[in-house]
């Protein structure tokens, strides 16, 4: 079987997620997003949400059609990757040549870093996929302007209400019932 990955957050998972995984599966890859941060302590800002609250979110969506696999944060980019592989090997029994990263490189997430002995420099790091045999498909954000608005994540995180239309209106109900106001 051949896999579309999506890498995020997904705190919580919205519009342009899903975006993503629709165009994993119009491509005729099964999905598989890998839930990232998992690790990380929550709190209200950053991470409301539990890595079971946000699997369970997403399979409001998508009850069987995507494969969920929870990532760690490791302050080594190596260790990282790693983990990354042995999630992916371990839910989908599939290798880099077997797996196309979905992505979308920000400019404000250029950076730069050490990965296997070799120094990235003021770049994005999915060029680590590249390098190492995976399939790459960038996507385009959704374009925002469509909702007259510019927005992400931290803003439905901070007033769900207002930026509840960048959210499946299950999910919006089930954040309700989480407490979300």
């Amino acid at each position: 079987m051949k896999y579309g990955l999506f890498i995020g957050r997904v705190q919580p998972f919205h519009f342009g997620h899903q975006h993503i995984v629709n165009e994993i599966m119009l491509d005729g890859l099964r999905p598989l997003i890998a839930i990232g941060s998992i690790n990380h302590n929550r709190n209200l800002d950053k991470n409301p949400l539990s890595f079971q609250q946000r699997k369970e979110l997403i399979q409001i969506i998508y009850p069987t059609e995507v494969d969920i696999i929870g990532l760690y944060d490791f302050e080594d980019w190596t260790d990282w990757f790693e983990n990354v592989l042995r999630a992916i090997e371990y839910v989908a029994l599939a290798k880099p040549g077997d797996v196309t990263l979905y992505y979308h490189n920000k400019e404000v997430d250029r950076t730069t870093f050490e990965f296997n002995g070799n120094t990235y420099q003021n770049t994005f790091y999915t060029d680590i996929f590249k390098d190492s045999g995976f399939n790459m498909k960038p996507i385009e954000f959704v374009d925002r302007s469509d909702f007259k608005i510019d927005s992400n994540a931290s803003d439905i995180r901070s007033d769900i209400e207002g930026f509840k239309h960048f959210l499946d209106a299950r999910i919006y109900h089930k954040l309700k019932t989480l407490g979300w106001k």
